[in-house]
């Protein structure tokens, strides 16, 4: 693992772990609660929501956020047209544009034939 990705895997033993529970809970709390504003605003991100802005949130209850908390929803979508990978597609679909253009309408039907034919392949 070290050669091919430079990172060494490391065993915990028990004793490291009874380390790490030993911290105090005070500073556990101070380490997640500096964190869980950026987890919070990462998870609304991914699932397309926004939260008010607010101070007094309480983190310790069972319902932190509420619906009331809830400013608006957005869709989450990705790209699936992206133009690099499908340099073929791309030039098969321009091919045919070009010989329709030019009064070569079989030949641009094939070339657009072709281009769909890989688009369904691959997607």
């Amino acid at each position: 693992v070290q050669e091919k990705f430079d990172y060494t895997l490391r065993y915990i033993v028990q004793s490291e772990i009874d380390e790490a529970t030993a911290k105090s809970d005070k500073n556990i709390d101070a380490d997640l609660s500096a964190h869980r504003v950026q987890l919070v605003r990462r998870v609304c991100q991914k699932c397309g929501f926004s939260l008010a802005a607010r101070d007094d949130y309480r983190w310790d209850s069972a319902e932190p956020v509420r619906t009331e908390d809830v400013v608006r929803v957005f869709p989450v979508c990705k790209d699936s047209s992206p133009s690099s990978p499908f340099r073929d597609i791309q030039h098969y679909i321009e091919s045919g544009q070009l010989m329709s253009q030019v009064g070569q309408l079989q030949q641009g039907y094939d070339f657009v034939h072709e281009a769909l034919v890989q688009l369904y392949q691959i997607c």
